[in-house]
């Protein structure tokens, strides 16, 4: 009686069974043998880690979210994963582009008060001459 490695789910099964006892995939479009080491290299994948990462970086940081939401892409096999990673990628470049408008539009506001607040020291430093 052989072992062999459910693909969709990595647990070791009997190979004379026709489907997957843990997750129901038929095992004879998706039978694979790898050992349980290269199992376990696979779960951290599928695990969805890097969707979820990708996820909270899109909101905290946009450019990192993008890259992480990338490579998630090209090793998520869950479709839930990978549309996660695209959701990532989406949130990522939109909020790129939105604190890219509100960055423009505050610099000069920024520079503005830092003159009024130059020169308000000035007058100060004028009337306390002065008076």
């Amino acid at each position: 009686m052989g072992m062999i490695y459910c693909s969709e789910c990595g647990k070791q099964i009997d190979e004379n069974q026709s489907s997957c006892p843990h997750c129901g995939v038929l095992l004879n479009q998706h039978i694979f043998t790898q050992s349980p080491r290269e199992t376990r290299n696979t779960d951290i994948v599928e695990n969805g880690s890097i969707a979820i990462c990708a996820m909270i970086f899109s909101f905290l940081f946009p450019p990192i979210g993008i890259v992480l939401g990338i490579l998630g892409l090209n090793k998520q096999r869950n479709k839930t994963n990978l549309n996660l990673c695209k959701a990532a990628i989406i949130i990522s470049f939109i909020l790129t582009i939105v604190y890219v408008i509100i960055l423009v539009n505050l610099i000069p506001f920024l520079a503005d008060t830092a003159d009024s607040l130059e020169k308000g020291n000035r007058l100060k430093n004028i009337l306390s001459f002065l008076f």
